[in-house]
């Protein structure tokens, strides 16, 4: 299965507008596309103007079928009037030597993730997450297997008991073999937090720490202040986003 990210940010400060266009164009187009298992549209806690579109496909080959069928670039040029503008601008010259100044478009960042590990509830449509947690982890190089293993051991059967779960991914970057994403869906925010709030999630950090980079590793067994003030880039990356809109379309 693969996972496809779309972040776009919102011209209105809590994405009323994008959602209406995405209920309007993007959920009835992909309902009508081969392959295509789900699409929701999800906010940013924290940052409400962000929103990112995730669809699930049944194989990579109908997600690049969709890609090269010009449908994707259509819907994002109906969304586009839902964009913010740019706060940045480019200098440049036209043809009659006169100085233009235009603003830099800010471009939907897409994201496409092969499925290498899932766990699921018994809650139907679980494909639709009301609440989702995306936790980024950096690997060792040649660590993927050790990981995934963990993950599915250890991970996977103690996240299927926690009261609000519904389901998990574990996600591979193709552009990226040293990434991996823990992609779950929970019934709620609250759901979430309390799971987060039990001290279980860094308890299962812990059993993942020996396939994170020396860097990411370093981080999680600090005790000290001078450890959490010091962000770098194989840090632990937690980000959540809460429903606005989505559908199911095949089991």
């Amino acid at each position: 299965m693969i996972i496809r990210f779309v972040q776009m940010r919102a011209a209105d400060t809590n994405g009323a507008n994008l959602k209406l266009a995405y209920e309007r164009l993007v959920i009835p187009a992909l309902r009508a596309t081969a392959g295509c298992r789900s699409a929701s549209l999800l906010q940013k806690n924290g940052d409400p103007q962000v929103c990112i579109s995730m669809t699930t496909w049944r194989s990579i080959d109908d997600a690049e079928r969709y890609e090269r069928s010009g449908e994707f670039k259509k819907l994002l040029d109906g969304l586009q009037p839902y964009f913010a503008e740019a706060d940045d601008w480019k200098l440049g010259l036209r043809p009659d030597l006169t100085v233009s100044f235009e603003p830099v478009v800010n471009e939907p960042i897409v994201q496409r993730f092969e499925v290498a590990a899932e766990g699921a509830s018994s809650t139907p449509s679980a494909f639709i997450p009301d609440y989702l947690r995306v936790v980024s982890h950096r690997i060792r190089p040649g660590a993927a297997g050790i990981f995934r293993k963990i993950y599915e051991d250890q991970v996977l059967p103690l996240l299927r008991v926690q009261e609000g779960y519904r389901r998990a991914y574990l996600v591979e970057d193709p552009t990226d073999i040293n990434k991996l994403l823990s992609v779950t869906a929970w019934s709620s925010k609250r759901d979430a937090d309390r799971y987060e709030r039990s001290g279980l999630f860094l308890t299962l950090l812990e059993r993942l720490a020996p396939t994170l980079t020396d860097l990411a590793h370093w981080k999680l067994s600090g005790q000290t202040a001078d450890h959490a003030r010091i962000a770098t880039s194989d840090d632990v990356a937690v980000d959540g986003y809460t429903l606005l809109i989505g559908e199911e379309f095949i089991a």
